[in-house]
């Protein structure tokens, strides 16, 4: 992607655009926020050109040649290999400021894949702002949960924020979910930073296969869980062992378009175990159903009602 801002920067700075370029560029800016990131990072880059001294200058020259030598750029020639390969030096791929919004639907579940060589899995119904600079990297979660396998970057942080507080990465892989009860998070490798938003003194570390929730009054629910079945929700299945069948009602209803109900105090006692696929929400709860010995019921609206059999 930094190539191709700094081809369409070399062709612009040859004055040999043409219209139909033009609108070929305006096309391309407008198609991802992190092509006008890109952009506007290779005019600020092509702009300390100026400010370069001789040694610079000729440190740019050698590296633009030898990329040059291994591989002749598309349009732009010297030029846009000069710039690649000065930001390349500088270290900005994958540093540029970029800040982008996503989101899923309900029931939908999808990867993005950040500028610095992160995986960020968003669940049903999510929001995020991805905030990407040369001295940290910020996902804001709105809503929902999120997992990550973030790229390695020591000297540039990667935190998941919520209104409740921070998750930071100590290393590779965690989760964090926010809702009414606080933001929730759970490693699967290395560890994790947390800290409530108001009490900064109240940090905890998570290792691998720990959890603990962020609430207002600070870190709760330290524990255990099963980190490769925790994270199973990203591959579309919902894994669980002799767990309260209103809880796992409560789960698989978060995928579904329309609501179902149920009354909690009818099938207190009642827990299930199995598999269930996240990806069809209806045959998840049809499975459900003949585990807990429930009977489902459908209203011409497409809501559905459970109840004891």
């Amino acid at each position: 992607m930094i190539e191709t801002a700094a081809n369409w920067a070399a062709r612009f700075d040859s004055e040999e655009a043409s219209d139909a370029d033009r609108a070929e560029f305006v096309a391309w800016q407008s198609a991802h926020p992190s092509h006008r990131a890109a952009w506007n990072a290779i005019r600020a880059f092509d702009s300390s050109l100026d400010a370069a001294g001789d040694l610079e200058h000729a440190a740019l020259r050698r590296a633009a040649q030898a990329r040059l030598t291994r591989r002749r750029t598309a349009t732009g020639g010297f030029a846009a290999a000069l710039l690649v390969a000065g930001w390349s030096m500088l270290h900005f791929a994958g540093s540029a400021d970029e800040t982008a919004r996503y989101q899923t639907a309900r029931g939908q579940v999808k990867t993005v894949s950040l500028e610095d060589g992160s995986d960020l899995v968003m669940d049903t119904d999510a929001a995020v702002t991805v905030a990407l600079t040369r001295s940290e990297r910020i996902v804001d979660l709105a809503r929902g949960q999120v997992f990550v396998h973030v790229a390695k970057a020591p000297d540039r942080p990667f935190v998941i924020r919520t209104a409740d507080g921070t998750a930071t990465a100590l290393g590779t892989a965690y989760s964090v979910r926010r809702d009414s009860a606080g933001t929730r998070v759970m490693v699967t490798e290395s560890h994790v930073r947390i800290c409530p938003a108001d009490l900064p003194n109240a940090c905890r570390t998570l290792g691998p296969g720990e959890q603990a929730r962020i609430t207002s009054s600070g870190v709760v629910g330290f524990g255990r869980i099963d980190a490769a079945r925790a994270s199973l929700w990203t591959s579309g299945w919902l894994e669980v062992d002799d767990r309260p069948v209103v809880e796992v009602l409560s789960e698989i209803a978060r995928y579904r378009k329309h609501p179902i109900r149920f009354d909690p105090g009818q099938l207190l006692g009642r827990n299930v175990t199995g598999s269930y696929p996240l990806s069809d929400p209806d045959r998840a709860l049809s499975g459900v159903a003949d585990a807990a010995d429930l009977a489902i019921a459908r209203q011409s609206d497409g809501t559905l009602v459970i109840g004891p059999r």
